[in-house]
């Protein structure tokens, strides 16, 4: 996915909303479930199953109420819907913040009310299956999952 210029990110949580103003390094990325297998010719096979996006957004000048509701989620391992608005489409997400460590966990320089960090989200919404349904087939007989003919 790469890089996104936005403008404004929304995360809205059990009874309130918080609009952030993320730096210009926010970036989106998508992770899949796969397996590699090589067959003894050398053939590779992968299975992927599902996927999931995974979002990294650092914040500067964050004030105290915007901190202290984002370590009460991450806490609470609260499910969030986070909206990215880029002016041109807005994605929604249901994810959660999976920080190691406090989010905002440093303060701005000269600044004793601002706080700083990244903000680490992943999707906890797996209904979207790679873009894709998932189905079961095979070169020489066909889809495996619908009955077949037989010629006996």
């Amino acid at each position: 996915m790469g890089d996104i210029k936005l403008t404004t990110l929304e995360i809205t949580g059990p009874n309130t909303s918080l609009i952030l103003h993320p730096e210009w390094d926010f970036i989106e990325e998508r992770r899949v479930h796969s397996h590699h297998h090589r067959a003894l010719d050398g053939t590779l096979f992968t299975y992927r199953w599902s996927g999931y996006s995974v979002f990294r957004v650092p914040l500067r000048f964050a004030g105290e109420a915007e901190r202290a509701l984002l370590h009460d989620w991450w806490r609470g391992e609260t499910t969030l819907l986070f909206t990215v608005d880029t002016s041109a489409d807005n994605t929604n997400t249901i994810c959660r913040i999976v920080n190691r460590t406090e989010p905002l966990g440093r303060r701005v320089a000269g600044l004793a009310q601002s706080w700083a960090g990244l903000l680490r989200l992943e999707a906890i919404d797996q209904r979207k299956n790679m873009g894709h349904p998932f189905q079961l087939d095979h070169p020489q007989f066909g889809l495996l999952d619908t009955p077949a003919i037989s010629l006996i």
